[in-house]
């Protein structure tokens, strides 16, 4: 979770960078904007007490050699809320009861019980909140609609997930793909205009790095060798 968070940091201040850069371009900003910070806040909804790490260092095996620099390398420590070690006393709205609810979730016998001593004023609360404790506690009874549709939502929902996350995979692939063939087309770029420079014909650039001939002329385009052969 480290990585994925400090991941996601970097990803988000790129894309700040890249939309101040657009904005330049079209005239929007011509002053430099400082980077707006990200805050990363982890909400930990699993059954089991969290044992994974939560510093960046934590996660690494630091050699004794280089262990004097070990104060330069970043700590990266995320912050997460247990949901199920929360005090609900600290919240006034309905999240005191999904708290209060969620501290007992880890026990299912302690759960069902506090469920049935406290059935009215869990009736009371919104029913957007009861189908969400419902789902996230197995627990249908929660809600008053028939049990079966309930279930169906949770496993339209599951499947909606899963679809997304699939969409963003390849989204991230074409996106990875678009970007290397723009490396390779730079790459190729500056080792034709190299050639060029130095006066070799664009007939056997085309041959020796073995790129369409119409594409070398429109890269040379507007461009004068060094001594034409």
């Amino acid at each position: 979770m480290p990585v994925r968070c400090f991941t996601y940091d970097g990803v988000e201040y790129t894309d700040q960078l890249k939309s101040r850069k657009r904005n330049r371009k079209r005239g929007k900003h011509r002053k430099r904007r400082p980077l707006v910070p990200v805050f990363h806040q982890v909400l930990y909804l699993g059954e089991e007490r969290w044992q994974s790490k939560k510093k960046l260092q934590e996660m690494m095996e630091i050699p004794e050699k280089v262990g004097e620099f070990s104060s330069l390398l970043p700590e990266y420590d995320i912050c997460m809320a247990d949901i199920h070690e929360q005090n609900p006393q600290l919240f006034h709205t309905e999240w005191r009861d999904i708290f209060s609810l969620m501290s007992h979730s880890r026990k299912k016998e302690e759960l069902k019980k506090y469920i049935e001593d406290n059935k009215i004023e869990i009736q009371k609360l919104s029913l957007e909140t009861r189908w969400f404790l419902a789902i996230l506690l197995e627990q249908y009874t929660i809600v008053d609609d028939d049990v079966v549709e309930v279930r169906d939502v949770c496993k339209a929902w599951d499947g909606a997930m899963q679809m997304y996350a699939d969409e963003a995979r390849e989204a991230t692939r074409k996106e990875m793909k678009k970007e290397m063939r723009k490396r390779e087309n730079e790459k190729s770029r500056r080792q034709v205009f190299r050639m060029f420079s130095k006066g070799y014909p664009q007939t056997e650039i085309a041959d020796v790095l073995e790129i369409p001939l119409k594409t070398v002329k429109r890269w040379c385009a507007g461009l004068t060798p060094a001594a034409q052969k």
